[in-house]
């Protein structure tokens, strides 16, 4: 059986590294933010930034769409292969079939099949 105090260790161990994961990420970032400023003030001065701002905005908006959708699938993508790794063990040692782990094991299954399919749509 799994002990709780290894499985909460575990996951503050993968959310520190998560953490300075982030942190490293933000910081190479910063030139380009940098440079997004000094596009902008150019902009700004060739009399373009109205149009140039709502086209920024809308691609700007359509960016954070597709990263929070990411987030949401990554964090699935861990959190689903864990809790169907539980609900397994859970089928084996109670030696029952609890409707819980199978509606997760079934989940599971299904959103790697339908990430596969959208891999698979994705290259070709």
């Amino acid at each position: 059986m799994i002990h709780l105090g290894f499985i909460f260790r575990s996951l503050t161990l993968v959310f520190f590294l998560a953490l300075v994961v982030s942190i490293c990420a933000l910081l190479v970032n910063i030139p380009l933010i940098m440079r997004m400023f000094v596009e902008l003030r150019n902009f700004n001065s060739l009399g373009v930034g109205g149009l140039s701002k709502s086209l920024w905005k809308e691609s700007q908006r359509n960016k954070w769409i597709a990263i929070t959708r990411r987030v949401i699938m990554l964090i699935l993508s861990v959190f689903l292969p864990l809790a169907a790794i539980v609900g397994f063990t859970t089928i084996i040692s109670d030696k029952r079939m609890p409707t819980d782990g199978i509606i997760t094991v079934v989940l599971t299954g299904s959103y790697l099949f339908i990430g596969f399919l959208s891999h698979e749509r994705k290259t070709y």
